[in-house]
């Protein structure tokens, strides 16, 4: 299952702001270290040259030509600024390519060279966190997912707004779901939806929650399927299908191509959970062209695990073999953890079916391994979590105070039961599950971070 950061909801990728504190920072900065300026610039400026037009291939979608300018770069005999900006550039890059150690790798580094206390770095910080967030957690890596939470949800409290509070308890849901408790994601991002129930400008924010909501939705319909309950299946989907629908509406009028794509690919699921074969196939090429065009690399291997699972139910068990062993071939250890795993659950069905015992018993051991492997780690960082629950919990209260919509408190109202929201893990869990109803029903899309 992909999840999609809150990092990116502008449709440029960095803040404007951001060229505004390299430029200003570079020459203080050359001369706190007390290196004559003549002696540094002219690198300096080439460097910063490489930076700008590396953020223009990112603002176009060349994700790879992003990386492929910033990777050379030094960054030791650099302004900590400008590595600062650098390293922020490339984690949102190589998390967009699904490049999940390069996009933790770049995001310590900016952690660690960037003072927290710098005003005009505070918005490159959240988008760093809240994809480290999500990185962390695909690569099972959960307790440092919790820590880059804890403080992307403090941060979120300085510094305020609508988009700040959605995007930072997106995220919480985002880790809540990749550490095991679909329930509590559900719960975050239910509060959430009420937030855009009133009239608001905030469409890309609103499209990429309810984006987020299907997955999550998608998620526990398959969990139901697979514990054979037929009710909570049915009613994860009609909430997905809801969330789809709205998403769809939205992203069509905000021209913007990979909103576009994840939500074919998520119309695509869907018509495939329900046995439509010929609708999901049309969704699922429409949903490639769309992939490929936007740059969307990190979300092929998602894309590819549906084709195989198009092809089983159409019991084409070679063909789904074929493509599910080869995406095995290019797979690392960067990969989505879940990715990982869904291949080999699927990669057994089709050997099954083609009546190959042995192989498919291999291929079940290996699924078996990845899959204690994952629950072991997430496990252990629920043990963490409790330890660490009234800490996010102050952080959800806190934040709380901050300002939504206007001038309305998010103490208040809706928003004020998000701030009573504890965290996934907790005995009480962030509010009771919203049951299905009519209110819900009526909101035709759901949040999704």
């Amino acid at each position: 299952m992909r999840h999609y950061a809150w990092a990116g909801n502008r449709r440029s990728g960095p803040a404007g702001r951001e060229n505004d504190a390299v430029a200003g920072c570079l020459i203080l900065r050359t001369l706190q270290r007390g290196v004559p300026p003549n002696m540094q610039m002219d690198s300096i400026d080439r460097v910063a040259e490489k930076f700008e037009l590396a953020q223009r291939h990112f603002e176009q979608g060349r994700l790879i030509a992003t990386v492929e300018l910033l990777e050379p770069i030094s960054r030791g005999a650099l302004p900590c600024t400008l590595v600062a900006s650098i390293d922020h550039l490339h984690c949102l890059a190589a998390y967009r390519l699904g490049q999940l150690g390069e996009c933790l790798t770049r995001a310590r580094s900016f952690l660690q060279h960037v003072d927290p206390g710098v005003e005009s770095t505070l918005d490159q910080r959240f988008a760093v966190l809240a994809v480290a967030v999500v990185a962390a957690g695909e690569s099972a890596r959960y307790e440092e997912s919790l820590e880059h939470l804890t403080e992307l949800l403090g941060l979120a409290s300085r510094l305020g707004g609508l988009s700040h509070y959605v995007r930072a308890r997106g995220t919480a849901a985002s880790a809540f779901l990749l550490l095991g408790d679909p329930w509590a994601a559900q719960r975050i991002l239910s509060v959430l939806t009420t937030e855009f129930d009133r009239p608001h400008s905030e469409q890309r924010l609103e499209t990429t929650m309810r984006c987020n909501h299907a997955s999550l939705c998608l998620e526990l319909a398959r969990m139901a399927h697979e514990a054979g309950d037929d009710e909570a299946e049915q009613s994860a989907m009609q909430d997905a299908e809801a969330s789809v629908t709205q998403a769809m509406r939205q992203a069509v009028g905000l021209k913007d191509l990979r909103i576009v794509t994840y939500v074919q690919l998520h119309r695509a699921e869907l018509s495939l959970r329900r046995g439509e074969i010929k609708k999901a196939r049309v969704q699922l090429d429409g949903a490639a062209k769309d992939a490929e065009a936007a740059g969307l690399n990190a979300h092929w291997r998602h894309l590819q695990l549906l084709r195989a699972e198009l092809l089983l139910a159409q019991g084409d068990n070679q063909q789904a073999l074929d493509m599910l062993e080869a995406l095995r071939q290019a797979e690392d250890a960067n990969n989505e953890f879940s990715t990982r795993i869904r291949q080999r659950e699927l990669e057994y069905q089709a050997l099954v079916g083609l009546g190959r015992a042995a192989d498919a018993l291999q291929a079940r051991l290996a699924y078996d391994k990845l899959l204690a492997y994952r629950s072991f780690r997430q496990a252990r960082a629920q043990s963490t979590l409790m330890r660490t629950r009234l800490e996010l919990e102050h952080l959800f209260k806190r934040s709380s105070e901050q300002k939504a919509f206007g001038d309305e408190p998010t103490g208040g109202g809706a928003a004020g039961a998000a701030a009573k929201t504890a965290p996934a893990g907790s005995p009480k869990g962030p509010g009771r599950a919203p049951r299905r109803s009519a209110r819900f029903a009526s909101t035709s899309s759901r949040p999704r971070p």
